[in-house]
């Protein structure tokens, strides 16, 4: 839902196993709730990014690795970025951190060191949308 508040044009949930998960998927139905139907998205294996992903956008990855750089140093974020997060227990893996251009986290203040995926990338687009409007 996110995705579409900001005006990203496609969300791609990529996955490592064989098969197609069902894109009636209950979970991401009731998250996205209209946005299910406003938004273009489909799933597609880790493997297939590279050959589906514009190749003009720059690959910008939001985690807590090793290298990652405080996202206020990233400022002004690139107008065309493809944003790439992980799972909340996982992160992103190692494999695609590889190939990213550029990975940012964002410093957190509190003594809670973490933030959910959805809130981490509503506070990366807010940071965007403030350089591109």
């Amino acid at each position: 839902r996110v995705s579409s508040n900001f005006g990203c044009k496609k969300v791609y949930f990529a996955h490592t196993s064989e098969g197609q998960p069902d894109k009636k998927n209950r979970k991401i139905r009731s998250t996205a709730r209209n946005a299910f139907e406003l938004l273009p998205w489909q799933y597609c294996q880790t493997a297939q990014l590279e050959e589906i992903l514009p190749k003009d956008y720059l690959k910008l990855g939001l985690e807590t690795s090793q290298g990652a750089k405080s996202v206020y140093q990233a400022m002004p974020l690139p107008r065309r970025v493809t944003i790439f997060l992980g799972s909340e227990s996982h992160g992103l893996p190692q494999e695609i951190i590889e190939k990213l251009d550029l990975v940012y986290f964002i410093p957190m203040r509190g003594p809670t060191i973490s933030m959910n995926v959805s809130h981490a990338l509503a506070s990366l687009l807010t940071l965007w949308a403030m350089d591109h409007s």
